[in-house]
């Protein structure tokens, strides 16, 4: 994890240096790091490393990295956004096998979100609105739902969909108690059902009482992100 946290250290400083230069470097604080391992069914296909910080400031951004492997697909999402949880700027790579077969990058502002994608059959561009609410959702990256999550956990929540340039809502629903044996112990945790309004399967995501992420289970592709080892702290 020390490369991951190494590049996610200069990705807040990217964000805070975007909003605030006069915010020194390493002022930053864990919201949520850790890893799952990825099942279809009861057969281990990939895993999920990610962490989201934030600057000491309560009022400062946010900035989420991660690497999610599934199969023979290497994802590399980074995501800096806003206190509140509004996407600033977007970048993932896409590997396949041992090639990196197209790159996204994506900046949103003044209510415009500007998706620039380079991969082998050349460079493209798309602009789309991006809602002042709206949070940043791709359907391959599970911790992506942290930020949903964050800004409401019942009602319909706008998102941007980088890699496809459009909006989309999710509605968000549940919310029961259940325990969880996460690492070899048990945990309370809440159950909420995200449903997406275009062709993705739901999912259903479970966060413990400080809202860190410990399960996702992705409908019809049977895919369930097991979280490794409790949050630190617990």
């Amino acid at each position: 994890m020390a490369l991951l946290r190494s590049a996610l250290s200069r990705a807040v400083l990217g964000a805070v240096l975007l909003t605030s230069p006069a915010v020194a470097s390493g002022q930053v604080r864990v919201l949520d790091e850790g890893s799952f391992t990825i099942l279809r069914g009861e057969t281990r296909v990939g895993r999920e490393d990610f962490s989201i910080r934030a600057t000491a400031d309560a009022a400062g951004p946010l900035a989420a990295q991660g690497t999610v492997a599934i199969d023979n697909r290497r994802l590399q999402p980074a995501l800096a956004a806003t206190a509140t949880g509004a996407p600033v700027s977007y970048q993932l790579e896409l590997r396949e096998g041992r090639e990196t077969t197209a790159r996204w990058a994506v900046q949103v502002g003044s209510g415009r979100a500007v998706a620039r994608l380079r991969s082998a059959g050349g460079e493209s561009s798309t602009e789309s609105p991006a809602p002042p609410a709206a949070i940043l959702f791709d359907d391959e990256v599970a911790h992506h739902a942290w930020f949903l999550l964050r800004r409401a956990t019942s009602g319909r929540v706008p998102v941007l969909r980088p890699r496809d340039g459009v909006g989309g809502v999710v509605a968000v629903t549940g919310g029961g108690a259940e325990t969880l044996t996460v690492g070899g112990r048990s945990v309370e945790a809440r159950r909420f059902l995200l449903t997406p309004d275009w062709d993705a399967p739901p999912r259903d995501v479970w966060i413990d009482a400080a809202g860190r992420l410990l399960q996702v289970q992705v409908g019809r592709d049977g895919l369930s992100y097991l979280r490794d080892d409790l949050p630190a702290g617990r």
